[in-house]
């Protein structure tokens, strides 16, 4: 009897157990184990589902920084979706429901990864349609060298907002791929940028040369005025190209002409004050020999080497002939000259000013082939014991005074007994001044060659 209840309730036992053990194979079939981690966080006996429903986020928003501003692509635009590898199910279906009894004291540990999907053809044309990419674009320019009003300039780079297509939407995709939120499209270098920039050595350099030429001041000494010449007038006679600057070289002799129109006196007319106080216009004759004359070949290639040095310099032009002074009270003739009256046949000789001697004198016979030229001469140089020779045969003097090319003079004349009048219209010399010995004497050892001498 013992023996057959025993029998009873060990049944009874293994049917219980039998039951539980069962219940356990249907519980864990749908619950992970207990002491079951999941990236290290426990979820003890909880539903696969439920599970994934926690670990997985299908929502999305992914952020695009632009040069205009930040612009948004969200999951739901471009068919994103995550899961997880393995999966909550696959876990669970690892975790055997038969051997259950044994799991309740083990610790049950698994990682997984989230991995991500979208469409890329969906993606491909979400980025085409971001405003950053259809708008009007500011193409990169680059770093140059221009010509101002101010002179020449460093133009900076202009990088501009012109998107590189293809390396935007490799950026973007690559972001996604890693799952990332955000992404500067400016710092992934997805511009087109500028290829010649302001710290370029070369054109540090040009720029450099540039600005030695054109913050020069060449100074032109004109005796007793001056002009400078700085890039507020030399700056339109040049061009810069291909780094190379160039000068319009028909604007320099331009320039050179107009020096030489404004400051020759040469065979020029000027005012001057008489020893009577009148003033008058003397000179402009082609017997003229007497004032400034520009040599203007010579000083364009003078003010062209000035320029092109870049040194701050002064420069004196080349003269073919040259007065004394200039911007006097007589123009260049100045304060010491020698002045002949032909109407008034009289001589007057002026040292800075001062009236040193003064005397009467023949000029020339009152007709055309032999009347003295009117006009402001130099004395060419100096001379005595002179022959002189002409129509008239050979002459005799002892003081020489050359005015012009032609033979005209100041010299005494020692077959003459008297000076003045009206002896010059029918007994006048040959062109020349003919002044008494004495005088004559005497003004020699005082005048010096280049003096000027006005004959009106």
């Amino acid at each position: 009897m013992e023996n057959k209840e025993k029998k009873i309730a060990i049944g009874i036992a293994a049917g219980v157990c039998g039951v539980f053990y069962a219940l356990g194979v249907m519980r864990f079939g749908k619950v992970l184990y207990p002491n079951t981690f999941i990236n290290g966080e426990c979820y003890d006996m909880e539903e696969a589902g439920t599970v994934s429903e926690g670990l997985i986020d299908n929502t999305k928003t992914f952020s695009i920084k632009t040069l205009q501003g930040t612009e948004k692509i969200n999951g739901d635009e471009i068919g994103w979706s995550t899961a997880l590898s393995p999966s909550i199910e696959e876990i669970q279906e690892e975790q055997s429901p038969w051997a259950w009894p044994i799991a309740l004291f083990q610790k049950h540990e698994y990682s997984t990864e989230e991995v991500h999907s979208y469409d890329e053809e969906l993606l491909d044309k979400k980025i085409d349609s971001l405003k950053f990419m259809t708008k009007p674009v500011t193409l990169p320019s680059d770093a140059h060298i221009a010509k101002t009003e101010e002179g020449y300039v460093l133009v900076p780079e202009v990088d501009g907002d012109t998107p590189i297509v293809e390396k935007v939407h490799e950026v973007i995709a690559k972001a996604l791929d890693e799952n990332q939120d955000k992404v500067n499209l400016d710092e992934e270098g997805c511009y087109y940028k500028a290829g010649i920039r302001s710290d370029n050595e070369e054109l540090v350099a040009e720029i450099t040369a540039l600005d030695e030429i054109q913050n020069m001041v060449v100074t032109i000494d004109l005796t007793e005025s001056s002009e400078e010449l700085d890039k507020s007038v030399f700056l339109d006679w040049t061009s810069y190209e291909n780094g190379e600057l160039t000068f319009d070289y028909d604007a320099v002799d331009g320039y050179v002409n107009e020096l030489a129109n404004k400051y020759d006196t040469w065979q020029k007319s000027r005012t001057f004050t008489t020893h009577s106080g009148q003033q008058i216009s003397v000179g402009g004759g082609d017997w003229d020999s007497y004032g400034f004359l520009m040599d203007r070949e010579t000083t364009i290639d003078i003010i062209k080497g000035a320029i092109m040095s870049g040194v701050s310099q002064v420069v004196q032009p080349e003269w073919i002939h040259t007065g004394l002074t200039r911007n006097t009270v007589n123009s260049d003739i100045g304060l010491t000259y020698v002045e002949i009256s032909i109407s008034e046949q009289h001589m007057w000789y002026y040292e800075n000013g001062e009236l040193k001697l003064d005397t009467d004198v023949v000029t020339g016979m009152d007709i055309p082939s032999r009347a003295t030229p009117r006009g402001v001469y130099r004395v060419r140089w100096k001379e005595t014991e002179h022959t002189m020779t002409g129509s008239y045969g050979t002459a005799f003097v002892h003081y020489w005074l050359p005015l012009t090319e032609d033979g005209v003079g100041i010299h005494d004349a020692s077959w003459r007994d008297s000076y003045g009048g009206t002896i010059y219209i029918n007994s006048g010399s040959h062109g020349c001044i003919n002044t008494p010995y004495g005088k004559m004497q005497e003004l020699y050892s005082m005048i010096s060659s280049g003096t000027p001498v006005v004959i009106y």
